[in-house]
C-alpha cells in the first residue's frame, strides 16, 4: 500500500503475522511507537502461544480471574460468539491443535508428518463466564484461542487512543482499523486481493472503523496426509470445508469485521451473504472459489474500485 503524504509508517510483527502502523500529520512517531509498545504487551497477555501468558496460565487451570485486558479482550470473545450464534469462539483452542497448529505458524515443521487427532465438536462458549471483576468460570479441558476476535479488539483499542485530528491507520495480519479519514479528508483505500493472486480484485474505502479479510489458504498445511487451515468449524472441530475463497467485510470495528469476515468462510457463500445482508452497518467483497465477486454493499458508497 503506497504511503500518503506527511505520514509516518512503523512495520511490525505481531501474533504471527505482519502489521504496521501509519499516523498522519507531526509529531506521530513516539505515539507509534507507543501503540506497538502496547500490542507487545497484549501478546504476552493473551497468546495461546506463549506458557506465561495469562489466557495460557487461565486454559491450564492456573488462573481463575484475570487482569483487566484480558478480561475485557475475553468478554469481547463472548460478544461475538454471541454475535455468530457460536460459529466465532474463543473455545477451538483444542480443536486447533488436535489439528496441528499447536505452536506460533513460522515454528511449524512442516516436513514432519504427524497423524491428526480425532476432532471434536468445540466446548459450548456459554459455559463461560467472566464476572465484572475478572473472575472466570470455564468448562473442563476449555481449549481458549482468542485469535477470531483478538486482533480486531486490539486494533480497535490503539486506534481509540489516537485524536481524530491525528488519523491513525493500524494494519495487523488482515485486520485494519482507522480512527478517521486520512487528512485531506478522503478515506484509506485498502486493497481486496483473491488467494493466489497479488493483483488486486478491488479496494474497498474506509473512512472510520474496521476492515478484516478471512480467507482458508492463509495459513494451510498438511497433516495426516491432507491438508488443513485454521479456520475450524466449532460445531464439528474439524477445518471448515467451505466454498469461499477469502471474505472482506468492512464493519463500524475491527472486531465486528474480523468476526463476520470468519462467518462467510465458516458458513459458505450464500449463508455467510445473507448474514452480511441483514447487518445493514456491514458491507463485505466475496471471492468463490470459482473466482467470481460478489458485492455486499451500497454501490453509491462505491465499497469496490476496479483494480
Amino acid at each position: 500500500m503506497d504511503v500518503p503524504l506527511q505520514c509516518r509508517r512503523l512495520s511490525f510483527s505481531r501474533f504471527g503475522g505482519p502489521g504496521a502502523i501509519t499516523g498522519m500529520g507531526s509529531g506521530q512517531w513516539p505515539a507509534l511507537e507507543d501503540a506497538v509498545a502496547a500490542l507487545v504487551r497484549a501478546e504476552r497477555t493473551l497468546s495461546r502461544f506463549d506458557p506465561n501468558s495469562e489466557l495460557s496460565r487461565l486454559d491450564r487451570g492456573e488462573l481463575q480471574d484475570l487482569a483487566p485486558l484480558a478480561a475485557e479482550a475475553l468478554r469481547a470473545a463472548l460478544a461475538m460468539a454471541a454475535w455468530t450464534d457460536g460459529l466465532v469462539t474463543p473455545l477451538v483452542g483444542g480443536a486447533l491443535r488436535r489439528a496441528g497448529y499447536d505452536r506460533s505458524f513460522e515454528t511449524i515443521d512442516f516436513a514432519v508428518e504427524r497423524s491428526l487427532a480425532p476432532a471434536a465438536p468445540a466446548p459450548d462458549w456459554r459455559s463461560i463466564d467472566v464476572t465484572v471483576d475478572g473472575d472466570v468460570r470455564l468448562p473442563p479441558e476449555p481449549g481458549l484461542d482468542l485469535a477470531g476476535t483478538a486482533k480486531g479488539f486490539l486494533a480497535d483499542r490503539v486506534v481509540r487512543g489516537f485524536s481524530p485530528e491525528t488519523p491513525v491507520l493500524l494494519e495487523f495480519d488482515g485486520v485494519f482499523a482507522a480512527n478517521g479519514p486520512r487528512l485531506d479528508g478522503a478515506p484509506w483505500l485498502l486493497p481486496v486481493t483473491a488467494p493466489g493472486s497479488h493483483r488486486p480484485v478491488g479496494f474497498v474505502a474506509l473512512a472510520r472503523g474496521g476492515v478484516a479479510t478471512s480467507a482458508p489458504a492463509r495459513r494451510r498445511w498438511f497433516r495426516g496426509g491432507r491438508s488443513v487451515h485454521h479456520l475450524i468449524d466449532p460445531r464439528t472441530g474439524e477445518p471448515v470445508v467451505t466454498d469461499v475463497s477469502s471474505a472482506t467485510v468492512v464493519a463500524p470495528s475491527a472486531l465486528l469485521a474480523q468476526a463476520a469476515a470468519k462467518v462467510v468462510c465458516l458458513a459458505g457463500a450464500d449463508a455467510g451473504l445473507a448474514f452480511l445482508a441483514v447487518h445493514a452497518e456491514l458491507s463485505g467483497v466475496v471471492v468463490r472459489d470459482d473466482g467470481s465477486v460478489v458485492v455486499v454493499g451500497d454501490p453509491a458508497q462505491e465499497l469496490v474500485r476496479a483494480a
